[in-house]
């Protein structure tokens, strides 16, 4: 049974309506940084992937990349420090590729 939300007091839309709605619209986060190491990295939360763009325009996907974890790199006082310490050795087991 598919479950319905109230829009007004005769229509009704599927909550998998506005999931791929949200979808559709849904762009991923890209920030610009200003490091010895990262110029630029785009998450996408929905797909839980971490894309890095380095200073030498080498780019670097990590997937299953939790929003937590995004959280905690883009508070850190150091991207650069943060990425090498929590998500370069971390994801040595094959859950990342170069693009």
């Amino acid at each position: 049974m598919e479950k319905h939300l109230p829009i007004s007091d005769n229509e009704h839309v599927s909550l998998d309506q506005i999931l791929k709605d949200y979808a559709r619209e849904y762009v991923p986060e890209t920030k610009q940084w200003t490091s010895s190491l990262l110029k630029e990295t785009t998450y996408d939360a929905l797909k839980y992937e971490f894309t890095v763009t380095f200073n030498n325009d080498k780019k670097y996907k990590y997937t299953k990349f939790m929003p937590e974890k995004y959280t905690a790199f883009c508070q850190a006082e150091s991207q650069g420090k943060f990425f090498l310490a929590e998500v370069r050795d971390t994801y040595k087991d094959g859950r990342w590729k170069c693009i």
